[in-house]
């Protein structure tokens, strides 16, 4: 099926006793497949025999490897106050830090968090960059916020610098936008089908993010709703109601699967790598410009010089 066509709904360390423990603990959840149930093996260095992972397994297990922090990985582990709290919780307040993209921030530090993930969302699906990158400017926010109380000098000049990068990154992500808006508009009012770079990885993408949510806990859950061209958010209000999803629990979703997504895992890998050259390109153009040009410019901390050194060298 292609993914251009599709439509959604309008309304728009004990690796084995984690597993049993998460899938017993609440009344709603789903049973897992044994290959879910068997996750445990895999993520110990075991191979599975017979066992085929579905892409929501794989997107765990990759995203739960590279995790730094002995903390919760995936939405079958919420803790249950985050499970409790309303959207705006969730999507602007205290819930926000908590949320898979700002612990990633935090991990990963700011450039693997653009390099490994953020700046490969294909343009078609800014809904999520938008909320990826929010919640890491939110982790930023608070990280700077709790430097300031401990007296730390550095703390303000880290957050400038990390605020003014993720800001470049939205100019990227606000600038492809407008390309795929233009080019889905010349595409059909000429009558011509998407075979371009960017509409073999949007097609990749959706892909393995719709197969990732069916393959979870929450089989019937949508975790994007297809316009013309490009996706937007399936609506907050109807997420718990229509899916049996709390809405941490639907963001947490949608991080593992965005993630393992955007590592585009049906492509070649250097068929990957040159589509998405042109848009890491843009990415670090926009962002280099950003911080020549912005007055007052804004100092590169001790911490980022090297790696600005390297972007400025060989680029993204």
């Amino acid at each position: 099926m292609s993914v251009r066509r599709f439509r959604g709904h309008y309304f728009a360390n004990g690796a084995t006793s984690w597993l049993v423990a998460k899938t017993a603990r609440a009344g709603h959840r789903r049973s897992l497949g044994p290959c879910a149930v068997l996750l445990a093996v895999v993520m110990s260095g075991w191979s599975l025999s017979g066992c085929a992972q579905s892409e929501y397994e794989r997107a765990l297990a990759s995203a739960r490897a590279e995790q730094l922090e002995a903390s919760f990985v995936g939405p079958e582990s919420v803790p249950d106050e985050l499970r409790e709290m309303e959207f705006i919780e969730v999507d602007q307040g205290a819930g926000t830090e908590h949320l898979g993209a700002a612990r990633m921030f935090r991990e990963v530090g700011l450039f693997e968090f653009l390099d490994g993930y953020l700046i490969n969302i294909p343009p078609s699906a800014m809904f999520l960059s938008d909320k990826e990158r929010y919640a890491a400017t939110h982790a930023a926010s608070r990280d700077h916020e709790r430097s300031g109380r401990t007296g730390e000098a550095s703390s303000a000049s880290v957050f400038d610098f990390e605020h003014l990068v993720l800001i470049g990154a939205y100019g990227a992500q606000a600038g492809l936008r407008r390309d795929l808006v233009e080019q889905i508009s010349a595409e059909e009012s000429d009558g011509a089908g998407s075979a371009s770079g960017s509409g073999l990885l949007h097609e990749a993408f959706f892909e393995v993010l719709e197969e990732c949510g069916r393959a979870s806990p929450w089989p019937e859950v949508q975790l994007f709703v297809m316009g013309q061209g490009y996706a937007g958010d399936y609506l907050p209000q109807f997420v718990e109601s229509d899916f049996d999803i709390s809405l941490f629990e639907y963001r947490e979703l949608l991080h593992v699967c965005g993630r393992y997504a955007a590592t585009y895992p049906t492509l070649d890998p250097e068929t990957r790598d040159e589509l998405l050259a042109p848009q890491r390109a843009h990415y670090a153009q926009v962002i280099l410009d950003l911080l020549d040009n912005q007055l007052p410019l804004v100092e590169v901390p001790p911490e980022y010089r090297a790696e600005i050194d390297d972007l400025r060298a060989n680029g993204w």
